[in-house]
């Protein structure tokens, strides 16, 4: 005996639930990739300028304008900001952004020199938190040359944090100096912290101030005010203690 075939019916309802999505999905897929392509090729998006903040002027046009004529999408901004952070360790709060159609903007913070050390026979410039800006063989006459710092076993990197509680005791001791009025009558030329109970300052007057690394803001507003209101003869001065409740000074 013959089996019947069992016939299924599919009702244009349930056709058009399945097939119209599908139809309407392979359109926009289509259509995006269109839109994509036109994007990726067109001249409308291809960068036709790079725009750098004032305070990145130090940096070396070829290190950027190289994109000028990329397509925008195309740019990696992230592959790009480490690119220049690690080249421009002076740079900081770095922020490489798109302005569509066809412009790249750099944006940043210039860390300025605040002290160069003197370490493992290298002069190493520093910022006010302690960041490797380089590494000469010439002192800067224009920074405090910090000498005694004990050898860091860390790799010194451009760009790294030099840490070390010692270090964060010179920066702090130079920044209330220069945020003192001393710093407009003189200046630092160096700075021995071999012991850091006894810090030994020596300024461009040959002035040597001896400090330790507490209460640093109140004693530099001291020695400020031994300078600005001539308490003192430098003539006949050869340093100033400043450890003690009352300053002392040191004939020459």
């Amino acid at each position: 005996m013959a089996r019947k075939r069992l016939k299924i019916k599919i009702s244009p309802s349930a056709i058009k639930i399945f097939i119209v999505p599908l139809l309407v999905f392979g359109i926009s897929f289509g259509i995006f990739q269109g839109i994509l392509y036109w994007a990726s090729h067109s001249e409308y998006f291809r960068i036709k300028a790079v725009v750098i903040d004032p305070a990145l002027q130090f940096i070396n046009l070829r290190d950027v304008n190289y994109l000028i004529g990329d397509n925008i999408f195309a740019v990696n901004l992230e592959r790009l900001e480490r690119k220049v952070a690690n080249k421009y360790p002076q740079v900081s709060d770095l922020k490489v952004t798109k302005k569509f159609p066809d412009r790249i903007y750099f944006e940043a913070s210039k860390r300025n020199p605040l002290l160069q050390v003197l370490l493992s026979g290298r002069i190493l410039t520093l910022d006010e938190n302690g960041i490797l800006l380089s590494t000469i063989t010439k002192k800067d006459e224009r920074l405090p040359l910090v000498e005694g710092l004990k050898s860091s076993d860390k790799t010194i990197r451009l760009g790294y944090y030099m840490g070390g509680k010692d270090l964060k005791a010179v920066i702090n001791l130079v920044k209330e100096f220069n945020q003192t009025n001393s710093a407009q009558i003189c200046r630092i030329n160096t700075v021995n912290v071999s012991n850091i109970s006894k810090i030994e300052m020596v300024l461009s007057n040959k002035l040597t101030i001896i400090v330790d690394k507490d209460d640093i803001k109140r004693r530099m507003k001291i020695l400020s005010f031994l300078l600005n209101q001539g308490q003192i003869n430098l003539e006949e001065t050869k340093y100033i203690d400043l450890r003690f409740k009352e300053p002392i000074l040191g004939k020459k």
